[in-house]
C-alpha cells in the first residue's frame, strides 16, 4: 500500500478569478465551522452572525485582499456564495455557483448542458449490463440427486 499525498496536493484550494487576479480562498477552521453551524442552528448561547463575520468565516484573508482592491459588492457575494457552497455541499456545488450565481433557471440550464445525455446513459449502461454474466435460472430447487 502507498503512502498518503500531502493533504494540499490532493485537495485543490478555492480560487476565484476577477480581471486576471485571483482570489485565494482559504479553508473553513474547524472552529469557524462550528460557529457557523450553531448560529445558523440557533443554538444556545450562539448569536447570529453579523455579514461581516460570515464574510470573514468563509473568505477569510482573500475578503481584505477584496476590499483593499476595492472590487464590488456583486464580486464579494458571488465569492461568499461560492465558498459557502464549497464548504456545505463540496466543489461540484461550488462550481455551479460560480457559474450561475445560484439563479434557479440558470442552475437548471447548467445541469441540463452538462449532464450526459439519456441516449449516452443508456449506451453506458447497456455496455456495462452485457458484460455482466446473468446468474443461472432455475425453479429454485436442485437437480443434484443425493
Amino acid at each position: 500500500m502507498g503512502k498518503f499525498q500531502d493533504y494540499l496536493e490532493v485537495v485543490e484550494p478555492l480560487e476565484l478569478p476577477l480581471n486576471g487576479k485571483v482570489y485565494r480562498i482559504p479553508e473553513v477552521s474547524r472552529e469557524d465551522g462550528i460557529r457557523f453551524r450553531m448560529a445558523v442552528d440557533e443554538a444556545e448561547g450562539f448569536e447570529p452572525l453579523t455579514d461581516e463575520e460570515t464574510f470573514r468565516i468563509f473568505l477569510g484573508s482573500a475578503y481584505d485582499e477584496m476590499i483593499a482592491d476595492k472590487v464590488s459588492q456583486a464580486f464579494i457575494q458571488r465569492c461568499l456564495d461560492t465558498a459557502m457552497a464549497d464548504h456545505l455541499s463540496g466543489r461540484l456545488v461550488a462550481e455551479i455557483m460560480w457559474t450561475t450565481g445560484g439563479d434557479p433557471k440558470a442552475v437548471k440550464q447548467y445541469v441540463t448542458d452538462n449532464a450526459p445525455n439519456r441516449a449516452a446513459r443508456r449506451a453506458t449502461n447497456t455496455a456495462a449490463a452485457t458484460t455482466t454474466k446473468s446468474p443461472k435460472r432455475g425453479n429454485g430447487t436442485s437437480s443434484r440427486r443425493s
